[in-house]
């Protein structure tokens, strides 16, 4: 089975959420977890529940605990990576239409400058070759347009509309382009906070399921022993 490593913008959906970005005060408060009485107290409440001795209680109460502050830590060090390293167009937006609308009506020739230098600097040959042609595309949108008047092809009264139509094609292209590469971006960093993310929560996780499979094993033996 082959492991594909998500994207940025499916990294995005665990990674901007307000309860996911909580966990990243966690080497901060760890302690507060390890050496609270009050939440030792609450782990401790299993005892009667599944009849078990208090000996064996407090030792799984503990193991618990430290399953989840592990847990925990893990998820807050992937979510901190995740916060300083995402590329902004993908925290900002849901997706890549959000991204289109936000910057398609409202593009300048100083942004668009901005997103071919840096994208220039990073991406492949045969990229640059194909940013270029789009850079030029919308560069020269309108004399592009004066050419179809020319030709014949477009009347004199509608040449700045015809040019307006090349720079968005143009536009649209770009941001495909810079989107399509920043969501697959950094792929060794992606791949540790997806690492990250998925043992930190199967950690928080295996205790409930424990819990919940030991309960259901009591009820079970009560209702049918």
């Amino acid at each position: 089975m082959i492991f594909i490593v998500p994207k940025w913008c499916s990294l995005r959906l665990v990674g901007n959420s307000k309860v996911v970005k909580l966990t990243m005060f966690m080497p901060f408060i760890g302690y507060l977890i390890l050496f609270n009485n009050e939440i030792i107290n609450y782990f401790s409440l299993s005892r009667n529940a599944l009849g078990l001795e208090p000996v064996i209680t407090e030792g799984a109460s503990f193991d618990r605990l430290y399953q989840l502050y592990f847990g925990l830590m893990l998820v807050g060090v992937a979510s901190t990576l995740f916060s300083i390293f995402c590329p902004s167009i993908v925290k900002a937006n849901e997706d890549e239409y959000r991204y289109y609308e936000k910057e398609l009506f409202s593009m300048t020739n100083k942004r668009i400058a901005q997103i071919t230098d840096s994208l220039t600097k990073t991406v492949t040959e045969n990229e640059k070759i194909q940013l270029q042609t789009q850079t030029d595309n919308y560069n020269r949108a309108l004399s592009n347009a004066h050419q179809q008047r020319y030709s014949g092809n477009v009347v004199a009264d509608e040449v700045y509309t015809v040019a307006e139509k090349y720079k968005k094609e143009a536009t649209a292209n770009i941001l495909n382009m810079e989107w399509s590469f920043r969501v697959k971006s950094m792929l060794e960093l992606r791949m540790a906070i997806t690492a990250l993310y998925g043992v930190g929560f199967l950690i928080l996780l295996y205790p409930s399921a424990n819990v919940f499979f030991r309960v259901c094993s009591i009820v079970w033996g009560k209702v049918w022993g």
